[in-house]
């Protein structure tokens, strides 16, 4: 009769370890990704000053073409459209120059892939804002050379010399 308890403890000792080792144990977490909508837009830190000189004959006659590569970065989660505007006309103390003088024109950088679905707008500057980069898709990062171009010096004639400016503000929005 012991060799059958002794048999029967064995028996329920294995029955109770098998179930354990048979038997399934879940346990369950949630993961939860928080996706914000992202934008960001950088003017090149070298290139924030825009010269366009007439300091030679040919350039009086040609006018003046300045590109400035990588001149702005952006970065977008979703499509994204990039903006242009100057404060101002440009102005030179009381003489001022009209912006749409001056023509801006994009195109794609060294940073990120060449892709048909940026449309790119070539526009005259304005004191109104207006799209130059569209896009239907978002972008980790990258970049897209600017243009500048002003022309001849006959549109010039009778401005008194001096350095006219104005202030131009990027910006990028959703599309």
């Amino acid at each position: 009769m012991k060799t059958t308890v002794v048999k029967y403890c064995i028996l329920g000792a294995l029955l109770l370890m098998g179930s354990k080792s048979f038997g399934q144990f879940f346990v369950s977490t949630e993961v939860y990704v928080s996706v914000s909508e992202v934008k960001s837009i950088v003017v090149n830190q070298t290139q924030l000053n825009i010269e366009l000189s007439f300091d030679n004959p040919e350039q009086m006659m040609m006018g003046q073409t300045i590109t400035q590569p990588n001149h702005i970065e952006i970065t977008s989660s979703t499509d994204y459209e990039i903006k242009i505007f100057a404060s101002t006309d440009l102005e030179s103390g009381q003489a001022t120059i009209p912006a749409d003088n001056v023509s801006i024109t994009p195109q794609p950088g060294d940073v990120g892939y060449n892709d048909a679905t940026i449309n790119y707008m070539p526009v005259p500057l304005s004191q109104q804002e207006q799209s130059i980069i569209m896009s239907v898709q978002g972008d980790t990062r990258r970049s897209f050379d600017i243009t500048y171009t002003v022309g001849s010096l006959e549109n010039y004639m009778n401005y008194p010399s001096g350095i006219y400016s104005t202030t131009i503000t990027y910006s990028i929005v959703g599309n």
